[in-house]
């Protein structure tokens, strides 16, 4: 039986803003609540009393509600060098296995590129294509990328091809292409680069970093 007051569902903290602090209640059980971030995460055990003073219900309607809107966030993503700066980019607060699923500018997506943030890590290339305003996405199997040609790959993908064989192993193709989305400054075009596949993670703003000691 569920606690007094607690029921299974989605919460959100009574402190949070936008889609911040939202998590899924499992089971409310002799004064004890068990939750976890939605989207993915650690398991947490709260008292009954606390959760309730800290968390408050919210219906299915109020959670769409609150991810229409994107805000502006720094992210980084897990395979950075530690010196790397974290990307500028858009968020809702959705999440995927407790990861961000940012959204970003085709500025921010050029700029990681170039310095090696999104084409350094030697398992996926990441490449604008000619005029058109579509990223092209090559991911291997884990073991490393073949050389191969982006405009070529770029073609297929452009024609619904989702993997081609390159050097006698296979790579996987994907297009990325702007999806407008709602922002206090108004509609943006952004790019799911990575968004629910990658293991991004939230950053400080650089400059407002605490340094290392």
């Amino acid at each position: 039986m569920a606690g007094q007051g607690v029921e299974a569902g989605l919460y959100q903290r009574r402190d949070a803003s936008g889609a911040e602090g939202l998590v899924r209640v499992s089971r409310a059980l002799d004064g004890k609540v068990e939750f976890h971030p939605e989207g993915g995460g650690f398991l947490h055990v709260e008292r009954e009393a606390g959760f309730v003073r800290a968390y408050r219900p919210v219906g299915a309607d109020e959670v769409l509600r609150l991810h229409e809107t994107y805000s502006r966030t720094w992210i980084r993503g897990d395979w950075f060098a530690d010196e790397a700066e974290p990307m500028p980019a858009w968020g809702n607060g959705r999440l995927w296995n407790g990861f961000e699923m940012p959204m970003f500018e085709r500025d921010a997506v050029l700029a990681a590129i170039a310095d090696g943030r999104l084409s350094g890590a030697g398992l996926a290339g990441l490449h604008p294509l000619g005029d058109s305003n579509a990223f092209l996405l090559v991911e291997g199997d884990g073991g490393g990328l073949p050389a191969y040609d982006p405009d070529a790959l770029g073609r297929l993908a452009a024609d619904g091809a989702t993997e081609a064989t390159v050097g006698g192993g296979t790579v996987y193709l994907s297009l990325h292409r702007p999806i407008e989305i709602a922002t206090p400054d108004g509609p943006v075009q952004a790019y799911d680069i990575g968004s629910g596949g990658w293991c991004w993670c939230a950053a400080e703003e650089p400059g407002l970093a605490v340094p290392r000691p």
